[in-house]
């Protein structure tokens, strides 16, 4: 049974739609903190003041754990540079994180996955663990002001065969 269900207001995707955050970045104001993982801000770093040119982007590396000390971290992070929304590149607890620390701001999330296998980027619930990895409670959103962006690999680096044989 389905209590609730919540749906982003716009949803992107496609070859290069990263390249879309210049254009859809200002809609959500001037300021944003931008929350990566690890291997996202290796690969992106040097490309996303490109992406973001006009606007204060803070990049800030996440610690790999959604938890209450990472939140509490990147929303004090987004309080004191006035973030007024949140980006959130990797996978889904880096998103998970995103998207509680905009709720506790009160800004929208644009979340960019960087793997496939997350639904974290639709749906209105995140996992919050202990800083050891263990399941402590999910949060729901108050509201799914999200943005997803799902970049599609190029398709000569795709497989040849289908994935199931």
């Amino acid at each position: 049974m389905i209590t609730k269900t919540l749906f982003p207001g716009r949803y992107m995707q496609g070859f290069r739609a990263i390249e879309c955050l210049k254009s859809e970045l200002p809609n959500f104001g001037e300021v944003g903190l931008c929350i990566m993982a690890p291997s996202a801000m290796k690969m992106l770093r040097d490309k996303m003041p490109e992406q973001t040119a006009g606007l204060r982007l803070i990049l800030e590396e996440f610690k790999r754990e959604c938890c209450d000390k990472e939140i509490n971290r990147l929303a004090n992070l987004g309080r004191e540079c006035h973030a007024q929304f949140v980006v959130a590149i990797g996978g889904g607890k880096t998103i998970d994180t995103g998207k509680i620390v905009a709720d506790r701001l009160g800004t929208p999330v644009v979340v960019v996955p960087t793997i496939a296998s997350t639904d974290a980027p639709c749906s209105a619930c995140a996992v919050v663990y202990s800083e050891e990895g263990f399941v402590v409670r999910v949060e729901y959103q108050k509201a799914i002001r999200i943005l997803p962006v799902i970049p599609i690999a190029e398709e000569r680096k795709l497989p040849q065969k289908p994935l199931n044989r």
